[in-house]
């Protein structure tokens, strides 16, 4: 693994140093996304089709490519115009009401996800059980994909995540939260819990279906990406 693209503002760089089990919950979300747009849908159609053990590490690409689609505009994208994951990131942020001075696009990428983090920990705390439990049923489709995606480790660990997340996610905190589920699932954990925190944002207005997609997304590319960070820096010290 390069620790340098665990900075990177390239999201399929990014994306090719993360563990299978993040890069299946990512697909997971998108696989459960349609749109009825008339233009072509960049869709990963490989990495939608391979089996439930495969690795998707190959297909990183086509992933970031149809995330990125799905933070563009339609007809701009047909005279060539891609957005970058910044703008995306950002965009999302803005959506959440992180604040702007955290979101500012001069910062790199992996600050604005920290802000974005922030902001959602924040959220769950002011949440209620109840209101904590209203958001995880909302998520309850990502998290059945999840479950589904096979009976290997990488299935078992999701399904073991989404079990967690369904059961007592609700009577915690967000930091204890992470803790929780990254240690009992590792990174499965932490695709789940970026579903489980992305649906307690719904207090906020969507601005659109993309957001659906979008908001779990960044959330779950944001605490892999932390998570491999605090793991390459725990390694330093080590040595």
């Amino acid at each position: 693994m390069q620790s340098d693209s665990f900075f990177s503002d390239d999201l399929a760089e990014l994306l090719k140093v993360f563990p299978p089990e993040s890069l299946h919950i990512l697909r997971a979300i998108l696989h459960e996304h349609w749109s009825l747009t008339p233009f072509p849908l960049p869709r990963a159609e490989t990495a939608h089709q391979l089996p439930p053990d495969a690795d998707l590490r190959p297909h990183a690409a086509e992933l970031a490519k149809e995330i990125l689609w799905w933070g563009s505009n339609e007809i701009l994208q047909q005279f060539g115009h891609q957005p970058s994951w910044k703008e995306i990131v950002a965009d999302v942020a803005k959506s959440v009401r992180v604040t702007a001075r955290k979101r500012a696009t001069n910062l790199p990428v992996w600050d604005i996800e920290a802000g974005l983090l922030e902001k959602v920990l924040s959220q769950w705390e002011s949440m209620t059980p109840e209101q904590r439990e209203v958001a995880i049923s909302r998520s309850s489709g990502s998290i059945k994909a999840a479950r589904g995606i096979g009976a290997g480790a990488v299935g078992g660990g999701l399904a073991a995540a989404a079990e967690f997340a369904g059961g007592i996610a609700a009577n915690i905190g967000g930091k204890q939260l992470i803790e929780m589920v990254a240690g009992r699932a590792g990174f499965a954990g932490l695709g789940i819990l970026g579903v489980a925190l992305g649906a307690g944002l719904a207090a906020y207005d969507l601005a659109g279906p993309s957001y659906r997609v979008l908001r779990p997304v960044a959330l779950a590319v944001a605490m892999t990406r932390q998570k491999l960070r605090d793991e390459a820096l725990a390694d330093i010290f080590r040595e």
